[in-house]
């Protein structure tokens, strides 16, 4: 049976330069602080495109944040040219996702540690239609197979001081209690059928159900990282309780996928763009019905300095 249409997850492009004095490849390594790569913005693009083809359109783009490294004004005009529009130009190339309204997007930690009451940006100049001013949110996607519900959360919102975004800058994480019971009430709005903005014939049962976060809840090894949501134990649990079948997220800069969680598929992309990491990765999840997903991970690979991604054997996801 092939496939009726597929999510591309894509993370952390980290378009931009965080300090004007890391421009030696040593000290962006220490620092973490590379700027992205053309040349593999251009080969996902390319990736993108022949996917969206080959489904004839029928591709949903989840973009897991950290879109930027530094949250600067002229690292934002590169996201909005890049996701919104073909006019990334770099050596008489253009390159852009164009995701006609296909795309859902949330903020990472890199896009929000630098910004302040002086520096934030008007999220709607920037993202167009893709990044909601208020979260959580929740968009409808009329895949082939039926409603795709589409949960986006902002995990950079830490409790307590966090002066000029400090806790984002140590790379910490937290959905936090307001947006955990927005959430909780989101869904009785849903199986009730009383929001205003619902398809026709909606049902929240059996529409496939997806959130998109930066922070991951877990690591593949197990153990509890510093860089993980520090509520992940009471997000797990509401997502449970909500019905999640999957959960996508981004920040590790390492594709992988963790079982056990809870009823739902848990899947980090790893980096797409960025400079200096050993692998640039992103993953494909391909739908044969809501309860048979598969998924490729397409790893960049250079041949005669042009960047391609190349689908690696699929693995049975749900």
């Amino acid at each position: 049976m092939s496939a009726a249409f597929a999510i591309a997850h894509v993370s952390d492009f980290h378009f931009g330069r965080m300090f004007r004095a890391t421009k030696t490849r040593y000290w962006r390594k220490r620092l973490g602080v590379s700027e992205h790569s053309f040349a593999l913005a251009v080969g996902m693009s390319n990736a993108l495109g022949a996917l969206n083809a080959e489904f004839d359109g029928n591709v949903l783009v989840a973009i897991t944040g950290d879109q930027t490294t530094s949250a600067n004004p002229a690292a934002f005009e590169v996201v909005a040219n890049y996701i919104n529009r073909e006019i990334m130009i770099s050596a008489d190339t253009a390159t852009g996702l164009n995701l006609r309204g296909q795309g859902c997007v949330v903020p990472g930690n890199h896009d929000m540690f630098m910004r302040s009451l002086l520096t934030t940006q008007d999220r709607s100049r920037v993202y167009g239609e893709y990044l909601p001013t208020v979260f959580p949110a929740v968009g409808f996607w009329p895949s082939p197979l039926g409603c795709v519900t589409v949960f986006s959360l902002d995990s950079n919102r830490l409790a307590g001081l966090n002066f000029l975004n400090s806790k984002n800058l140590m790379r910490m994480g937290e959905v936090g209690e307001q947006q955990r019971g927005v959430l909780s009430a989101m869904r009785g709005t849903l199986r009730a059928r009383t929001r205003p903005d619902l398809p026709a014939n909606y049902d929240y049962e059996k529409s496939f159900k997806v959130v998109l976060l930066h922070h991951h809840l877990a690591r593949k090894d197990g153990r509890v990282a510093l860089s993980q949501l520090r509520d992940a134990t009471q997000v797990i649990q509401l997502f449970e309780q909500m019905g999640i079948d999957l959960v996508l997220c981004g920040h590790e800069h390492e594709p992988y996928e963790v079982a056990g969680l809870g009823r739902f598929a848990f899947s980090c992309a790893g980096s797409a763009t960025k400079e200096d990491e050993r692998a640039n990765s992103f993953k494909v999840y391909r739908f044969e019905a809501f309860d048979r997903i598969y998924m490729d991970l397409y790893l960049a690979s250079t041949v005669g300095g042009i960047y391609t991604f190349l689908k690696q054997p699929e693995v049975r996801l749900i």
